[in-house]
């Protein structure tokens, strides 16, 4: 029985080997232990930690072992450089210091709390991880109210956060503790960098991540949180270097313009 570390390009960055053992007929049978050292590799990125079985009897399937199973793994850094300039400003609240960067041209960085994120006449969003059941008009709008999420991975926000378009197991730690703003009042070409999948039922522009020029300055902004418990919390501390890196980059040149109310919309923050 082997065991493999694989990288998205498909090279096998680690392996290695259980001992040989009877496996019973059941569930839940223990067939080893490894201990992997993941200092060596390259981060951050997805991995997906392969184990097969191997042997003369087992019916070969495209040429690949009839049994196998994999699980992904998510790798970062344990130190991370931020190489975002000072004029990025790191805020809560869309308050007067936050305008003033604006105004001059700066950079901003709002982090809504998600308590704080708004909702419609609807009331306000249940996001959840998990996908909702059936619909909320069968359910009377029993949460979550959403069907995960929806990202381009080759956005240059997301370079340093390893993604699929879709919702994967490293969303779930950012998911669950961020708010779903709703985006249908503001401009039809403002594009979420991550968007979040409403009902059909409501079918809302809803965003975890969006940018946007307010004056002459460029604001990013997010509903995940992005400030507290980083320590104990990878992705989300990946995530935020990510958007930092982007935001100090030349790349960062946002499309659509937005004014201070309308950026402030989509919460009840200053």
């Amino acid at each position: 029985m082997n065991w493999g570390l694989v990288d998205d390009s498909g090279r096998t960055a680690l392996s290695g080997s259980l001992p040989t053992c009877e496996v019973p007929v059941g569930n839940g049978i223990s067939l080893g232990k490894v201990n992997i050292g993941l200092t060596a590799l390259a981060t951050p990125a997805r991995y997906k930690f392969v184990v097969r079985l191997e042997s003369a009897s087992a019916t070969k399937l495209n040429g690949r072992p009839a049994y196998e199973n994999d699980w992904d793994v998510w790798v970062y850094p344990t130190t991370l450089r931020e190489t975002a300039s000072r004029d990025v400003l790191i805020t809560q609240d869309l308050n007067d210091e936050a305008r003033d960067k604006l105004s001059a041209g700066g950079k901003v960085l709002l982090v809504v709390p998600a308590d704080k994120v708004k909702g419609d006449k609807h009331g306000k969003v249940a996001l959840g991880f998990s996908s909702i059941f059936w619909n909320t008009a069968w359910t009377g709008r029993q949460p979550p109210h959403t069907l995960g999420i929806l990202c381009d991975p080759k956005n240059p926000a997301l370079k340093e956060f390893p993604t699929d378009p879709w919702s994967n197991w490293q969303w779930w730690y950012l998911i669950h503790r961020a708010g779903a703003m709703v985006l249908d009042d503001l401009p039809r070409g403002l594009q979420p960098t991550v968007e979040v999948i409403d009902d059909w039922v409501t079918n809302r522009k809803l965003a975890l991540i969006f940018e946007a020029r307010v004056g002459t300055g460029r604001i990013l902004v997010t509903s995940i949180d992005l400030k507290n418990h980083l320590d104990k919390d990878p992705p989300a501390k990946q995530l935020r270097q990510s958007l930092l890196n982007y935001m100090a980059s030349s790349k960062f040149k946002p499309a659509v313009e937005l004014t201070p109310a309308q950026v402030r919309s989509v919460a009840t923050v200053d």
